[in-house]
């Protein structure tokens, strides 16, 4: 993925609240994030400029379509770690930690080969 781990975290967090609340504000990223206001403007400013989300007049985060697209990606490669972890016999709570971890740094075409051995083993 072309764009930082943080940016990629924005997205995926902002992609998930937006599942769960419908609207997502800048006080719901920190929150979630626990991070501070000016921290998550400074991030969010950076998402505006790669064309990856909208904030209304509202205030009101909006992802783009790419925005989306990238985020349904990043989530998806968290969830297949998830499902391979679980395959192995990792524990939960250290299979979540690592995968957020891996999710950000591996290769694309890894990632694939990965996502198909993981589809044909959780049948």
């Amino acid at each position: 993925m072309d764009i930082s781990e943080s940016q990629q975290m924005y997205l995926k967090t902002i992609y998930l609240l937006s599942q769960t609340k419908g609207s997502v504000r800048h006080i719901d990223v920190a929150n979630e994030l626990n991070f501070s206001k000016p921290s998550v403007t400074i991030g969010l400013k950076k998402l505006v400029a790669s064309g990856d989300i909208q904030i209304d007049d509202d205030n009101i985060i909006k992802l783009t379509k790419s925005g989306r697209s990238r985020a349904r990606k990043i989530c998806m490669r968290y969830d297949t770690f998830m499902d391979l972890f679980s395959l192995m016999g990792i524990p939960r709570d250290q299979a979540h930690e690592t995968a957020c971890k891996v999710e950000h740094d591996i290769n694309d075409d890894v990632f694939e080969k990965m996502k198909e051995w993981v589809e044909t083993h959780n049948k």
